[in-house]
């Protein structure tokens, strides 16, 4: 009885581990070989199958061999990689940035150009941002 029921746990894990695997990889930063923390690694064709990455830019997922995989990061592009027989995957994300030249927040949080209020506008400069005094008066005594 107890080698008849080994048999069948046997059976039952061998075929629901057909096709899968444990994929491990590290996602960087392409300019600059940095790993990234947090970013998002998921399958392709189950978006409810994911991961993010660790501190060291490391992740661990299980996968069907012939899936892909979309890794994507807040200011980077967002990459699909394809996984083939690889069982570990080294990803470079390249930087998506574009430079904001200004925005306008109004009081009800509607974005418009300054040139179309109605009213008064304040602007503030990166500048002013930057030089603004240490808000500590206790540093201040010393």
């Amino acid at each position: 009885m107890k080698l008849l029921f080994t048999l069948c746990l046997f059976c039952c894990s061998v075929t629901l581990s057909i096709g899968q695997k444990i994929i491990t990889g590290i996602v960087k930063d392409a300019s600059n070989g940095e790993p990234i923390i947090g970013a998002s690694v998921r399958l392709a064709d189950d978006a409810s199958s994911g991961t993010v990455t660790d501190i060291d830019g490391s992740f661990s997922l299980d996968v069907k061999k012939s899936t892909q995989l979309i890794v994507s990061y807040v200011g980077y592009k967002e990459q699909k990689v394809t996984i083939g027989n690889q069982t570990t995957l080294d990803i470079l994300l390249e930087v998506d940035a574009y430079q904001l030249q200004s925005v306008v927040v109004t009081a009800l949080g509607i974005s418009r150009e300054e040139k179309t209020l109605g009213y008064a506008v304040q602007e503030i400069s990166g500048d002013i941002l930057k030089n603004n005094s240490d808000p500590n008066f206790l540093n201040k005594l010393s």
